[in-house]
């Protein structure tokens, strides 16, 4: 079985080894090589790739929180997180459906939490229970409306992708130089 691999593996050296033989020797000078690059570069063809390209500004989609989820999540959570008694802090009839400018997208990310892992309603009430298709439809949005708040806050910030190195990370940059 050895004796096998082996001869495999001199086979497919010897092969590469002709195989790079027969490839004729050509360099090319370093404006040659850029020239070849910048005729390539797919960044500088596509006028869309620049980072200053306009983009398309999401809007919030409030109508369906207000056609669907609304009536949900009154039917299934108003007993619990509403104005007679609300558990966890949590009003679900005070939060701004606006996740993209509203100051409620941290509660939302909560509800989004427990809806996706099926906490929320609990299952020890069987009459404020979700369908799983309404279950579905909530996350559904509220993931859309989360990823779009998400890229729309981190868009509208002046941010640096500098950051200050961990004790161990400065150590071993140090070990380096």
């Amino acid at each position: 079985m050895k004796s096998l691999k082996l001869a495999i593996v001199l086979v497919v050296g010897c092969a590469s080894v002709i195989r790079a033989a027969d490839v004729p020797e050509t360099s090319i000078t370093l404006e040659q090589a850029r020239e070849i690059g910048r005729t390539k570069s797919r960044f500088l063809k596509d006028p869309d790739a620049s980072p200053n390209a306009t983009q398309e500004i999401p809007t919030p989609n409030v109508a369906y929180f207000q056609q669907s989820a609304a009536a949900v999540l009154k039917r299934s959570c108003l007993a619990c997180h509403g104005p007679d008694r609300s558990e966890g802090r949590l009003r679900v009839d005070e939060l701004n459906p606006n996740l993209l400018t509203g100051p409620d997208v941290e509660r939302w990310r909560e509800i989004y939490n427990v809806l996706s892992n099926s906490e929320m309603p609990p299952e020890d009430e069987p009459e404020y229970a979700l369908a799983d298709e309404e279950r579905g439809g909530i996350v559904d949005w509220l993931s859309v409306e989360l990823n779009k708040a998400s890229v729309l806050r981190r868009n509208s910030k002046e941010h640096s992708s500098f950051r200050r190195m961990t004790r161990y990370e400065y150590n071993y940059a140090l070990q380096d130089l």
